[in-house]
């Protein structure tokens, strides 16, 4: 899921295939929802490495 934050926090949630572009549809519950589920797999895998990257989209969606 890390591979989908960009470097200033943002989540790339998919891609139009056919258009090559990145979808364009954004919301504060898709963004804070996404960074609850990735706290939860940190939690769950014990991969505490993809922490500094949850603390990014955290304060960008603070932001």
């Amino acid at each position: 899921m890390t591979w989908q934050i960009k470097e200033d926090g943002k989540f790339i949630y998919g891609y139009y295939p056919g258009l090559q572009r990145i979808l364009s549809n954004y919301n504060s519950v898709r963004h804070f929802s996404s960074v609850y589920a990735l706290l939860e797999a940190i939690d769950f895998t014990g991969n505490y490495e993809d922490t500094r990257r949850a603390k990014k989209t955290l304060q960008w969606g603070i932001d």
